[in-house]
């Protein structure tokens, strides 16, 4: 019977006879064995590499262990020396079989950031969350926890270099300076709590010429979890499938996408990634073709802090797109020029004469200096849980008082994420992470709110000046009269803007007809027209029908208006 010694010093040895030793592999053994998210078996081995003599940790699926073939291939393929012997090559598969076997338990997360849902309700883990080399928050004494990276995912991990203190007096220090770099660290940090405290996905896009410190201000914001140099940041030249990858890759961590103008598709398709980004889930078409490339669970929470020369809205009217309202509270567009001089920067440091000196420096230390803030958040973060939620969401209410908002309508949903990063920044300020004053971040975030709260109107708001709008398209709008059924059309009618409706000799019988899209093309976008159109249909002077009197091949549906009701309104005479 052959007898297994194992020793770090000396690797795997065997006893095939009375004190016989033979060394058949340097050091390797089974550290753990577990599941995956998906419900696969993995287990990891750890083994001196030939090539720099490293100790170094795989994760190997379980379905190796069956052939011996299979498993020495994959150690040789990872740097491992080769076995020359063949009852060597069979009795190491026969140890890392049986270790597998009697190996503890464990857990293999398929993707950074919090555990899943249904993994954490079955191990009874409230929120742990998962980093490439360890977790953070409650776990089992007996259950590991370790991410696994398959081949079909990004190679996203959490890398860190330097120490803190390192971060802070290079980085940190200097982000007060900077309104927009405040808010991006603020995304960074928040992005580890949004889960917890039920935030949604959005998008913060910075706009403005080249050379105002955008590339800067996302530099910055990424050096709060990994290495940030320009080749690092994600562009927007990507596909619907790749942003899905990408959200999901980068779900609990902050998500950069840089220049918004190298998209490469047309401009509806940039509303609708925007949509899908921020809805936190992807779409799947087939169930067996998802599990093939690893996108069964396609979900995601996530801040995208993305970029450009021009704003999203521009490039949609540009494109002739209509703005959908959901757009507004999903997507919040800022100015990347804060200051004449400075550009990004509202103020420099004595020690620092031009802005781009400090951009250029800060630009340099934030590829040095990395990983550590977001580690440590999540540390101080997760020792007391609920008690920091609660801090936070206090926070936020006290927002919401002092700059006089209501939650759940449109300014409030915007306001939401702001009064969240606010709080989060608070929140990294007191852990002493973040080293700025708690005025000075008030400032800066309320400052930013404020600026895209303007750019949004309430639904009444949006109601009066929606209805001056269709007043004077109502005054200029060519309309053709139908005094009889079956009316023969000319191509110019047809196009008319609207059909004033001769029903009979009462004039309380006749109205105006509208069609739908033309009615809609009024205003400025397709929100207003829903809310302008709910208005008049409240007070009894729009209906939605087809109309029998018009004769057109494709039936379209129709606005029709009341006239009486119309010229009591003043909107037609």
């Amino acid at each position: 019977m052959v007898v297994y010694v194992t020793d770090k010093k000396d690797g795997l040895q065997v006893e095939d006879a009375p004190n016989s030793l033979r060394t058949i592999a340097p050091y390797i053994e089974i550290t753990l064995y577990g599941l995956n998210a998906a419900g696969q078996s993995f287990y990891e081995i750890s083994f001196r590499r030939k090539m720099d003599d490293q100790i170094v940790q795989r994760v190997v699926p379980a379905s190796l262990l069956l052939s011996d073939r299979e498993i020495i291939g994959f150690l040789v393929n990872n740097g491992f020396a080769n076995i020359p012997l063949k009852e060597d090559e069979k009795a190491l598969c026969n140890y890392l079989r049986e270790s597998g076997n009697n190996a503890n338990k464990g857990l293999f997360a398929s993707k950074l950031g919090w555990l899943e849902d249904k993994f954490a309700t079955e191990q009874k883990l409230p929120f742990v969350y998962v980093t490439p080399d360890k977790q953070y928050g409650a776990s089992k004494s007996d259950l590991q926890i370790r991410f696994v990276q398959s081949d079909e995912q990004y190679n996203q991990s959490m890398e860190v270099n330097g120490s803190l203190a390192d971060w802070k007096n290079n980085v940190g220090k200097y982000i007060k300076y900077s309104p927009l770099m405040t808010l991006g660290v603020c995304m960074a940090f928040g992005a580890i709590a949004m889960k917890p405290c039920g935030i949604e996905s959005y998008i913060v896009h910075i706009f403005g010429t080249t050379s105002k410190g955008k590339s800067n201000i996302e530099l910055v914001a990424q050096s709060i979890f990994r290495k940030a140099t320009k080749n690092t940041l994600p562009s927007w030249d990507i596909t619907p499938i790749g942003l899905m990858d990408k959200c999901r890759a980068f779900a609990d961590s902050i998500f950069i996408l840089d220049e918004v103008t190298k998209f490469p598709d047309v401009p509806s398709k940039l509303q609708q990634m925007i949509y899908r980004a921020t809805n936190g889930s992807g779409k799947i078409t087939s169930f067996a073709y998802a599990k093939s490339v690893n996108r069964v669970d396609l979900s995601w929470v996530i801040p995208i802090l993305s970029s450009g020369e021009k704003s999203i809205s521009q490039i949609l009217e540009e494109g002739n797109v209509k703005l959908l309202a959901g757009r507004g509270v999903r997507c919040f567009e800022i100015v990347a020029k804060r200051h004449p001089e400075y550009f990004n920067f509202t103020s420099l440091p004595k020690c620092f004469k031009k802005s781009v000196q400090l951009a250029k420096f800060l630009e340099t230390n934030a590829s040095k200096y990395y990983g550590t803030p977001a580690r440590e958040f999540l540390r101080k973060f997760l020792k007391k849980t609920e008690e920091r939620i609660a801090l936070i969401k206090s926070q936020m209410h006290k927002f919401y008082e002092q700059q006089n908002l209501e939650e759940g309508d449109v300014k409030g949903r915007i306001a939401d994420r702001f009064a969240f990063l606010e709080a989060v920044g608070l929140l990294a300020i007191k852990f002493k992470i973040l080293p700025m004053k708690k005025s000075l971040l008030k400032e800066h975030i309320r400052l930013l709110c404020s600026e895209v709260l303007a750019q949004h109107k309430t639904d009444e708001e949006l109601c009066q000046e929606g209805i001056k709008m269709l007043k004077k398209a109502l005054r200029k709008a060519t309309l053709v009269k139908v005094k009889q059924k079956g009316k023969t059309f000319t191509d110019d009618e047809k196009m008319a803007f609207g059909y004033l409706i001769m029903r009979d000799k009462e004039p309380s019988r006749h109205f105006l007809a509208v069609r739908k899209g033309s009615f809609d093309a009024v205003f400025e976008s397709q929100h207003q027209a829903d809310v302008v159109t709910r208005y008049l249909k409240k007070i009894g002077l729009l209906t939605h029908r087809q109309v029998d009197f018009v004769d057109f091949d494709n039936r379209p549906q129709f606005h029709c208006l009341n006239l009486d009701k119309l010229r009591k309104e003043g909107l037609y005479k």
